[in-house]
């Protein structure tokens, strides 16, 4: 095994095959050997996802594997705080910093379209995630933010106001949630995490 792996933390009603996964999983495949890369389906709920996000960090930290982070709007939440429990580079990209506002507004009934699981989201996974936020300190110096100015999901300010002292932020116009031509980046993205 290699003694460095890349977790991509994937966002709301996504999955481990998610564009910006793929792009990253393939990108290390193909210039990075000294890199492994992993990424899982987590969970649709913040608490249970964060919970087992820290079982697979555990996992590599316990072979004594070094662990790096990319996560992408609500995994970008998890992502934030994994860095914070563990002290964890990670690369944020269009990051939700407080889905509690995010997660108010789809309360009900939803579908993931990449696994097919139905579920609901209650009050409970609003206090979820605003008890993860409160439970670490986030040391920004660990943290690189990738933001669009188009995102048409997140208001890039609040991540740009939360995070704006960490230590590579990028915030470029036009773009959207998605985040345009990530893969340009990568290069850029596993600099920051392996250095």
């Amino acid at each position: 095994m290699n003694n460095t792996v890349v977790l991509y933390v994937h966002g709301f009603k996504s999955s481990s095959r998610a564009v910006k996964a793929t792009q990253t999983k393939d990108y290390i495949h193909d210039y990075e050997v000294d890199l492994s890369f992993d990424a899982m389906d987590l969970p649709n709920t913040p608490a249970e996802a964060f919970a087992d996000m820290c079982s697979l960090v555990e996992k590599y930290l316990n072979q004594g594997v070094k662990v790096c982070l990319i996560g992408s709007s609500m995994g970008g939440f998890l992502s934030m705080y994994l860095s914070a429990k563990y002290n964890l580079k990670a690369v944020l990209i269009n990051p939700c910093v407080y889905p509690w506002n995010f997660l108010e507004q789809v309360k009900g009934k939803q579908i993931n379209v990449y696994t097919g699981d139905e579920f609901e989201i209650t009050e409970k996974h609003v206090e979820d995630a605003k008890k993860i936020a409160e439970s670490y300190e986030l040391n920004t110096k660990n943290l690189a933010l990738f933001l669009q100015r188009g995102d048409e999901l997140l208001d890039y300010v609040d991540a740009s106001v939360l995070l704006g002292r960490s230590a590579l932020v990028h915030i470029e116009d036009g773009g959207c949630h998605q985040f345009d031509h990530y893969e340009f980046y990568l290069p850029e993205i596993i600099r920051f995490l392996i250095n």
